[in-house]
């Protein structure tokens, strides 16, 4: 959010991370990331603190019904796999060189 880049955040989201590294079967910790700057938006002159908080009021400038409730994991529908391509024909036999 909007302070995400303040100082008492970044050092309890830096000693949670190490705590669920430390403390968790998957070993997984905490990732910060700051919000894509606006496409259409010269912000040449602002220092990224700035552009970080203007794509903060931007998203909370947003109707109610344009921000999407959050959903836990066990709720989200799975994406089918991917496709593949059988490996088979991708080697030249040695008897055949």
């Amino acid at each position: 959010g909007g302070g995400a880049l303040s100082e008492p955040h970044v050092a309890s989201t830096r000693g949670l991370d190490q705590w669920l590294q430390k403390n968790t079967a998957a070993a997984a910790g905490v990732r910060i990331e700051a919000l894509p700057a606006p496409e259409n938006l010269d912000h040449s002159e602002c220092t990224e603190a700035q552009v970080q908080r203007l794509g903060v009021a931007i998203g909370l400038s947003l109707p109610a019904t344009d921000i999407p409730e959050p959903m836990l994991p066990a709720e989200i529908e799975d994406d089918e796999p991917l496709p593949t391509n059988p490996i088979d024909g991708r080697y030249v036999d040695k008897d055949q060189v």
